[in-house]
């Protein structure tokens, strides 16, 4: 098990962030995270989900 940079839940599966607009996301609200700490699926929708949300607003 690992730790979400995060979310500090434990989880089997850490992923990799490599869109530009997720990491910037993501760092608005946590500046310590870094790129290669990555995040666990739950934060990674969670973030991913906002991006829709600002695309149906526009």
């Amino acid at each position: 098990m690992q730790t979400c940079a995060l979310c500090n839940e434990q989880t089997e599966n850490i992923m990799d962030v490599a869109e530009n607009w997720l990491i910037d996301a993501i760092k608005k609200d946590h500046p310590e995270w870094v790129q290669g700490s990555g995040a666990c699926p739950k934060c990674i929708e969670y973030y991913s989900s906002l991006d829709e949300e600002i695309s149906v607003e526009d």
